[in-house]
């Protein structure tokens, strides 16, 4: 009996071993969805309304922004000027980024966070701070927490950017993760699903113009605490926080270079034709889509 008991005792130390082999060598490619579960929501990455209502007349079928731009109208995210107009190439400021993101969690616009009127700051929005904004807010993983990640789900998710390049942060010892997280591992799962193979960056010095992104992030913590709620944080944390985001955003695809060389280009102003087409490349396309 008791040699049965120490071979019984080897065979499950072997298939343990196997299994966490299995885990971190074989099932933990994040281009591979086999041995994870399904989405909490279906985001359709890339995929235009199957009809318009609207029409712009500054905004024709051939523009590259076209169906980023009616889609995203059609869901009730995005309107135009009036009198037909849209303004692709007119630039997003920072308040406009923040009613979008308000009705993307289902919320109304208006208030402000810790002091800062972001609902009437005109000043433009740069690609550093929308990236930040819309990808950090869901590191706060608010909610009940009742999704749990097995080991191949954990794994995976560490090897397309991970814990530390920003994909996902709060991932307990059991596995749980905020219900407002699940966003940001529907929107991985999207984009996998969609056929998208981008390579992760774990921090922001693997792109080509790291220096400028952590400059930026220098001149902008203060007002970026804000943005991201981080009440009573430190600077290293405010910035920490930052670089995540931007490792999230363009590991999620929302966000890529500006060009072949992968540059981020932080002070870069964003037009609304640039926001459509960021949210489309990851599927939040209509009113309430990150109300988890």
């Amino acid at each position: 009996m008791k040699r049965i008991r120490t071979i019984l005792s080897i065979v499950l130390c072997v298939a343990m071993l196997l299994s966490l082999s299995l885990v971190f060598n074989g099932l933990a490619d994040p281009d591979d969805l086999s041995g994870m579960r399904e989405p909490t929501k279906v985001f359709t990455v890339g995929t235009p309304s199957a009809s318009y209502s609207n029409a712009y007349t500054d905004v024709p079928t051939s523009m590259w922004c076209y169906h980023p731009v009616m889609t995203l109208t059609e869901g009730g995210l995005l309107a135009g000027y009036g009198g037909g107009k849209f303004g692709p190439n007119d630039s997003l400021t920072r308040a406009q980024t923040a009613i979008i993101y308000a009705r993307l969690i289902g919320n109304q616009p208006g208030g402000n966070v810790l002091g800062y009127e972001i609902f009437e700051d005109n000043t433009v929005a740069s690609r550093a701070f929308t990236a930040i904004f819309y990808a950090g807010r869901l590191e706060k993983g608010s909610g009940s927490g009742k999704v749990t990640f097995n080991k191949t789900e954990t794994a995976a998710m560490k090897n397309a950017g991970g814990v530390d390049g920003g994909m996902l942060t709060s991932i307990s010892t059991n596995g749980v993760i905020g219900s407002t997280t699940n966003a940001i591992y529907d929107a991985w799962y999207a984009s996998v699903a969609a056929g998208r193979n981008v390579t992760p960056i774990t921090s922001v010095d693997d792109l080509p113009d790291g220096d400028d992104i952590h400059k930026w992030i220098d001149e902008n913590y203060e007002i970026m605490g804000k943005v991201l709620i981080m009440q009573g944080a430190t600077k290293d944390e405010i910035v920490a926080a930052c670089e995540r985001a931007i490792c999230r955003a363009y590991n999620l695809g929302m966000i890529g270079g500006v060009d072949s060389e992968g540059t981020f280009a932080p002070y870069s102003p964003l037009t609304r034709g640039q926001i459509s087409q960021i949210l489309y490349n990851v599927g939040w396309t209509y009113e309430g889509v990150l109300d988890y």
